[in-house]
């Protein structure tokens, strides 16, 4: 697996580090000027391209990043999560009422 993935983007780039989680948006003409500056060879990206020309070049189209909070019965106490855990809230969704809002289109 490489460290960095470059996903193809209407406005330029979307460039993610796989180590530090992060994404940062790069303009076409700012990509060189950036890897090189980051010290990034070709070798360590995983290129992610798109195939049409008629997207609009003024908005993003999938999402970064979604979170899906199911439940906050969980005894993990990670520290990686933001909530208070522990309880289950009365009004959490089903296993199945999960499964059925995942599958709606």
């Amino acid at each position: 697996m490489k460290n960095f993935i470059l996903r193809q983007e209407p406005f330029g780039f979307t460039f993610y580090d796989r180590r530090k989680l992060r994404q940062v948006f790069l303009k076409t003409s700012h990509l060189n000027s950036y890897l090189k500056e980051k010290g990034i060879k070709q070798t360590e990206i995983e290129y992610l391209r798109f195939g049409r020309s008629d997207y609009r070049k003024d908005i993003l189209y999938s999402p970064i990043r979604i979170y899906y909070e199911l439940t906050l019965q969980c005894n993990l106490r990670c520290r990686y999560c933001f909530n208070s855990s522990g309880k289950a809230r009365s009004h959490e969704l089903t296993t199945s009422e999960v499964l059925k809002s995942i599958d709606k289109n």
